[in-house]
């Protein structure tokens, strides 16, 4: 994010602000991470970390199913029968990287094929997605030209 979209985070938000306002960088920071976008990063996930990765183990189950059932279907993209494979943990190495692009891409396909949720993308992709790295220095920097006026 660009300091000006940060700022516009800060500005929407009152208590933020006011601790902007205040000096208090650091507890602004810590209140305004939640809100902003996460950022991708590596993470090698297998079937265990989706069988982990919904709230109930029933869900969990359900989607890893319907996953496998259409990797086999008929009319199944050739890669998928491929990415369930890799993500079983029996095999050597298992696992694909949620944090590479073409990967967050295949499992946006597959909410977009109705397999599964529009939130159970989001879960899926959250396994490769960590808080946006926002520090009381950034504020600090980001908040310096307000605070010379």
């Amino acid at each position: 994010m660009t300091d000006a979209e940060i700022l516009a985070v800060i500005d929407a938000h009152s208590s933020i602000k006011a601790l902007a306002d205040a000096g208090n960088d650091s507890g602004c920071a810590a209140a305004l991470a939640p809100l902003l976008p996460p950022v991708t990063v590596s993470g090698v996930v297998t079937a265990k970390d989706i069988m982990t990765a919904f709230p109930t183990p029933s869900q969990s189950w359900d989607v890893w199913t319907r996953v496998k059932a259409a990797a086999t279907a008929t009319n199944a993209p050739p890669y998928l029968a491929s990415v369930v494979a890799w993500l079983d943990p029996a095999v050597p190495n298992a696992g694909l990287d949620f944090g590479l692009p073409v990967v967050r891409a295949q499992i946006q396909d597959l909410g977009s094929a109705g397999v599964i949720t529009a939130n159970e993308v989001a879960t899926l992709l959250s396994l490769a997605e960590a808080p946006y790295p926002i520090t009381g220095n950034d504020i600090s920097r980001i908040y310096a030209a307000r605070r010379t006026q």
